[in-house]
């Protein structure tokens, strides 16, 4: 830690409260800066206007006692670690208030400094990772709800281009058909130069199909990914994105070939590009991306730089965070990790790390 743990030490007893600061205070000790209130009003009262990493709870005060007091506490600061106080050796006690949220339950007089501060410590740091689980539980929510929502979009847009382009030429060529069926079925002799004409009209909507046909699929998955790998799809995408919205890119990728890359890899790799470049179009006012493949010793680095407004944690849109637990997923199924630096005027660089023997086609083939 950069700075002291602040404890808050709830204790109307001086001698007692004397001597855990003592104990928090001498040479030696872990530096810890400690405060002291007398009752747990007043301690709820500071708790609510300051922040401590532990509370030291004595379970006997003027104005609460025994258990309660420690319910009172934990309901109204649910994320503070507690550490109980109490000069009786109850140990069904003891074991209550822990499985009722206390990080731990030291008898006075049966602790020394090593006991103590070992005590504090453990209870920031079993914090620190409840903290973490929670916010990965959220995070994994958030992605959840976030992916259930890509997914109907898709469905919806799939439906609406395979209504609005294919359902038309389709239904185009449904009523060539059927005037050249009757055509033909009529008493009189058929008119050739109709019929060829006819067929004629039909090709350019037959291509229009094949044309809006590849499309699709491409738009689903980039079948230049399976047939020609990584840095091919990557060349494509920014190709696509340069006609769209005249976004200048500067690349700097390996060969395929020595990538090496397994098919779980490279489409993890290029999902995030994807997602990547959609976030700079949407909300960088970007220039200029760059985008950078390289192989070191031990691992796979992909970088993607933007020129554009950049932006920092709090002011930063909601889809650009919802993006990154996405890229942040599809890394960590590889055992790679997800950073992400943005700053106001100064862009926006993503950088994803996947360890060397994650990614290669000989480790996914090994036994």
């Amino acid at each position: 830690m950069n700075s002291a743990p602040r404890i808050l030490l709830i204790e109307d007893n001086p001698g007692d409260s004397d001597f855990i600061i003592d104990l928090l205070t001498a040479r030696g000790a872990v530096n810890f800066h400690v405060e002291t209130t007398t009752r747990l009003s007043d301690a709820l009262k500071r708790l609510n206007e300051e922040t401590f990493e532990v509370a030291l709870l004595d379970l006997g005060l003027p104005d609460s006692h025994g258990l309660p007091t420690f319910h009172l506490l934990h309901r109204a600061m649910p994320t503070l670690p507690i550490i109980v106080l109490t000069g009786t050796d109850d140990h069904d006690l003891a074991l209550t208030a822990v499985r009722e949220g206390a990080q731990d339950f030291l008898v006075k007089g049966l602790f020394n400094q090593s006991l103590l501060t070992r005590s504090i410590r453990y209870a920031i740091e079993r914090q620190k990772s409840q903290a973490s689980m929670h916010q990965f539980a959220r995070d994994l929510h958030i992605l959840t709800a976030r992916l259930q929502n890509v997914r109907e979009e898709e469905r919806a847009t799939l439906a609406r281009e395979l209504h609005d382009t294919l359902g038309q030429h389709l239904t185009a060529l449904q009523i060539s058909l059927i005037w050249m069926d009757r055509h033909l079925q009529s008493n009189g002799p058929p008119d050739l130069a109709a019929l060829s004409d006819r067929i004629a009209a039909m090709v350019p909507i037959v291509e229009r199909l094949t044309d809006d046909t590849q499309a699709i699929c491409s738009s689903l998955r980039s079948p230049i990914l399976d047939d020609l790998g990584l840095v091919a799809a990557i060349q494509w995408q920014v190709e696509e994105t340069t006609k769209m919205s005249g976004l200048d890119f500067a690349l700097s990728l390996p060969n395929d070939e020595d990538l090496e890359l397994d098919s779980e890899t490279a489409l993890a790799l290029f999902r995030i590009v994807q997602e990547a470049i959609t976030n700079v179009v949407r909300h960088a006012k970007a220039t200029l991306v760059e985008i950078l493949l390289a192989t070191h010793d031990e691992s796979l680095e992909l970088t993607i730089k933007d020129n554009g407004c950049g932006a920092d944690r709090e002011t930063r849109p909601q889809s650009i965070d919802l993006g990154l637990l996405g890229m942040r997923e599809r890394a960590a199924t590889l055992g790679g990790t997800v950073d992400f630096i943005s700053q106001p005027d100064h862009g926006a660089t993503v950088r994803v790390t996947i360890p060397h023997s994650n990614h290669s086609r000989e480790s996914r083939s090994a036994p």
